[in-house]
């Protein structure tokens, strides 16, 4: 899993952006922030992504979204649906966060000004064609809950209508 390729002594994203809005230090919190993100975009590209990534790749094609930012709009829902299947996995993520690994999404989310879906205001266009890209794609074969048609229906309901806390 990517979690474990972090050791702790690393700063993590998460941890410089709670930890450091300081402007006069802002240089070193934006090295430990590309850092982090450095180790992010590695730990990626040795395990597989799952149906975020599966999903967000034909909604930023047609809608002209930031890849980044529709990957964290759909983390809590993609969490919510993956919760049983994780298993052990969630339970470390949530220890590695310090509370509910979903809990904290939302939380981080609405810290950073991200409390609602930049989808919201938008009709769902070429839903079908959603649907048959993101079931058939590699990404979301990684999924670890099998992904099915209702799963990505879901997912896009709750992407469009979003919003946290």
């Amino acid at each position: 899993m990517a979690i474990e390729l972090f050791p702790d002594e690393i700063p993590l994203p998460g941890r410089v952006l709670s930890g450091r809005r300081q402007i006069s230090n802002l240089l070193p919190a934006a090295k430990d922030l590309l850092y982090g993100s450095f180790l992010a975009g590695m730990a990626l590209s040795i395990a597989r992504l799952g149906v975020i990534h599966g999903l967000v790749h034909p909604l930023g094609a047609r809608y002209d979204i930031p890849h980044g930012l529709l990957c964290a709009i759909a983390l809590p829902p993609s969490l919510s649906l993956n919760i049983q299947a994780m298993g052990r996995v969630y339970k470390e993520l949530s220890e590695l966060a310090g509370d509910d690994i979903l809990k904290k999404s939302e939380e981080l989310l609405d810290k950073v000004g991200l409390n609602q879906s930049p989808l919201a205001e938008c009709e769902i266009s070429d839903r079908e064609s959603i649907i048959k890209e993101t079931l058939a794609s590699g990404s979301t074969k990684a999924n670890p809950k099998t992904i099915e048609r209702e799963d990505v229906e879901w997912l896009l309901d709750k992407i469009f209508q979003l919003k946290v806390l």
